[in-house]
């Protein structure tokens, strides 16, 4: 039966069962798009409204009905499982289900497009984005899912597919969705029922006010229309039926397509879970998965003495995850609770109306303090900046900007198994395309966001900053020593990173010999070393001062005025300028920052 043939048997099906379906829709299939609904006329007489029968709409209820087991219940088989196995059974019925019709339009694993039915080499084309770590991990989850709901309906597992590779688990996969019979509750049927609710199930909780926030329903025709972000629609629903409500154009011009309304999604969410992706998407959204087991235990001690004002979020704030994994926390970490215990790791969603989510710069902030600091300061603030530039870095330079396609010789490799393969891949390769260069415009924005913070402390704290220009600038008794070092016609821009250091450990040292508040605000430094600072035990640094401080102090010793320039009292300052400097920029030039509490 052609798809033209089974949308017919569709419609037919659900008019029969007392759907209403307005006569002023036309649904067509193209090969292009698959099923869209249009204008068949122009509208002139209000809202355009599909309704659906309770009898129609496949729910959590039915499934529960079926296998005789209630979901939800402590340590038992959870609702939405349920109605996977339940879609499972529905196929294996075949022509004998009530469902029939809707159950054979619905799109096979590979038409799809989620990441989650890709093979091997079309994974990947996504290597070092979330969605090539969300599919492993997403994967054993579901893996463990379906072993636990076989245990918990008395069904024996045939195939241990935990143990599979990921080439074997695929293969597996395909031969079983695209054999002709659903003889019995495989795993490729169990992960195409998983997405065909993904893409396709809304809240269960729009007919039943009863049922718990994670359960969903399937409803027949409603699930045709295709996605417009900001498209006016309405969803009615109540214990008899659901009615879905065209708002956004009562007077459409025939021809147009009609659209549905799944919610401000980001690409990464729309590729994951419906298997598509929209090019210079307003809602496109990057993930950062942290892992901060390191700083998890002070962190909680932190914010249980209420020192740090750090608000982490909470993984089911958001609608879907590509890092829904085993082990992610749902740990409420804010700070208005009575207990408060961070987790390992914590998810930020990045997107245009918040390139810098609430908290996140507070816990790099936090992350890039002093031991002993019980605060945030303006040093930690300026290396929380880097340390997340260059977290950023590592997990996505160089990942994004490439995509090379799939050998002519591993298609036809892959069409072996699949004969339908290179059609589907020609899509795939385009979500995938258009999924990276939405990753990469808004990483660019977050670039951009975070250098522009940058500036605005730069600015607003300048005064408790001591920077190179200035040292060079305002103290030209400095020149002499700079001189011994033949960098006395040197600017910063001329200077290696050797260079800066050199100038920067020299003047500090100076200025803990010397009064110098007429010049540079540098009294806190002195007091600082006067405090008793450790020996910093850098060879770096040993090995520069006896290179150029060392025989400079030697070779003109009435330059160095004071008692304090021996190597243990230059250690003594590197621990000082460790503890109250940044790198700023890429020729990372030293920043000296005075002890700075931010509010």
């Amino acid at each position: 039966m052609s798809k033209e043939e089974k949308l017919k048997c569709l419609l037919t099906w659900a008019t029969d069962n007392d759907a209403y379906v307005d006569p002023r829709i036309e649904f067509r299939y193209s090969e292009e798009s698959g099923i869209s609904a249009f204008y068949k006329s122009d509208s002139s007489n209000g809202r355009i409204v599909v309704k659906i029968p309770e009898k129609l709409i496949l729910t959590p209820l039915d499934a529960e009905k079926h296998f005789g087991i209630v979901s939800g219940d402590k340590d038992g088989i959870d609702s939405t499982t349920l109605l996977k196995f339940y879609l499972i059974e529905l196929r294996r019925q075949k022509s004998d289900s009530f469902y029939a019709p809707y159950l054979s339009s619905l799109p096979g694993l590979r038409e799809i497009g989620s990441p989650l039915g890709f093979s091997p080499p079309e994974l990947e084309l996504l290597n070092g984005t979330n969605v090539y770590h969300g599919v492993q991990s997403k994967l054993q989850g579901l893996i463990i899912d379906y072993e636990r709901g076989l245990k918990e309906l008395g069904i024996e597992n045939l195939k241990h597919y935990s143990q599979m590779d990921k080439v074997e688990l695929y293969k597996n996969i395909i031969l079983e969705v695209n054999s002709q019979n659903c003889e019995s509750y495989t795993f490729g049927w169990f992960l195409w029922a998983h997405l065909i609710l993904t893409s396709r199930a809304f809240p269960y909780k729009l007919v039943n006010r009863d049922s718990d926030n994670q359960s969903v329903m399937l409803l027949p025709v409603v699930d045709l229309l295709n996605h417009k972000a900001g498209a006016k629609v309405s969803w009615l629903g109540n214990k008899d039926s659901f009615e879905l409500q065209i708002d956004e154009d009562p007077y459409g011009e025939a021809g147009l397509e009609i659209f549905n309304n799944y919610g401000p999604k980001g690409n990464e969410e729309l590729f994951m879970g419906y298997g598509f992706t929209i090019d210079d998407n307003e809602f496109e959204t990057l993930t950062l998965s942290l892992d901060i087991g390191s700083v998890s235990d002070d962190l909680t001690e932190a914010l249980r003495k209420n020192e740090w004002k750090i608000s982490l979020p909470k993984l089911e704030d958001y609608t879907y995850s590509v890092h829904d994994s085993l082990d992610s926390t749902k740990t409420d970490t804010h700070q208005e609770d009575m207990i408060i215990e961070v987790p390992n790791k914590v998810v930020f969603v990045c997107n245009n109306d918040h390139l810098l989510p609430d908290g996140l710069l507070e816990l790099f902030s936090f992350m890039s303090k002093n031991d002993d600091d019980q605060y945030e300061t303006l040093k930690s603030a300026f290396n929380g900046l880097n340390k997340l530039k260059s977290a950023l870095d590592t997990k996505f330079k160089g990942k994004l900007e490439k995509l090379t396609s799939l050998p002519e010789s591993v298609i036809f490799e892959s069409t072996k198994l699949d004969e339908n393969f290179e059609e589907s891949y020609r899509q795939n390769y385009l979500n995938v395309k258009s999924y990276k260069k939405g990753q990469l415009q808004i990483l660019k924005k977050i670039k951009g966001e975070i250098k522009s913070t940058e500036k605005q402390l730069l600015k607003k704290f300048r005064k408790q900053l001591i920077t190179i220009k200035d040292i060079l600038k305002k103290e030209e008794s400095f020149h002499s020593i700079l001189e011994l070092f033949k960098l006395d016609d040197y600017s910063v821009e001329d200077m290696n990173k050797y260079d800066m250091e050199l100038v920067v450990h020299a003047w500090m040292l100076k200025s803990v010999n010397e009064d110098l508040e007429d010049t540079i605000s540098a009294g806190w430094i002195k007091q600082e070393f006067e405090k008793g600072v450790t020996e910093s035990n850098d060879p770096q640094f040993i090995e520069m001062y006896e290179e150029s401080i060392g025989p400079a102090i030697k070779n003109s010793p009435h330059l160095f005025e004071g008692s304090h320039w021996t190597l243990s009292d230059f250690l003594k300052i590197h621990t000082i300028y460790e503890r109250n400097s940044y790198e700023k920029g890429s020729t990372l030039e030293p920043i000296i920052i005075q002890p700075t509490k931010m509010n």
